[in-house]
C-alpha cells in the first residue's frame, strides 16, 4: 500500500461513524458476523451496507411487481369491457322503413 492509499484509508476511518446496536437476537448476530467474516473480511460497516442495499433493492422489486400486477388487472378489466361492448353492438338492429337502424 503506497503512502496516498494509506492516507486515504486513514481519512476514511476518521470519517467513519461508530455504531453500537443493542438487543440483537443471538442467531441474527451470529449470521451477521459469519457473513462479515466470509464476504467482507470482518468489515461490519460494508456488511451492513450490503444488507441495506439488498433490502432496498428487494423493496423496489416488490413495489414494481405490485404495480405490474395491478396493470395486468386493469388490462384484463378493459379487455372484458371491450368484449362486452362488442357483443352489445353486434345485436341485430331493427330497420325502419327509411332504412335507418334502431338499436334494441
Amino acid at each position: 500500500m503506497n503512502k496516498e492509499e494509506k492516507e486515504e484509508l486513514e481519512k476514511q476511518l476518521e470519517l467513519a461513524q461508530p455504531l453500537s446496536i443493542k438487543r440483537v437476537p443471538l442467531k441474527t448476530k451470529e449470521k451477521f458476523i459469519k457473513l462479515a467474516q466470509e464476504e467482507f473480511a470482518d468489515d461490519y460497516g460494508m456488511t451492513l451496507k450490503y444488507l441495506m442495499d439488498r433490502y432496498i433493492d428487494d423493496q423496489k422489486y416488490e413495489y414494481l411487481v405490485a404495480i405490474i400486477n395491478r396493470l395486468f388487472g386493469l388490462v384484463a378489466e378493459l379487455e372484458q369491457r371491450i368484449k362486452m361492448l362488442e357483443t352489445k353492438d353486434s345485436k341485430p338492429k331493427i330497420m325502419t322503413n327509411s332504412g335507418e337502424g334502431v338499436k334494441r
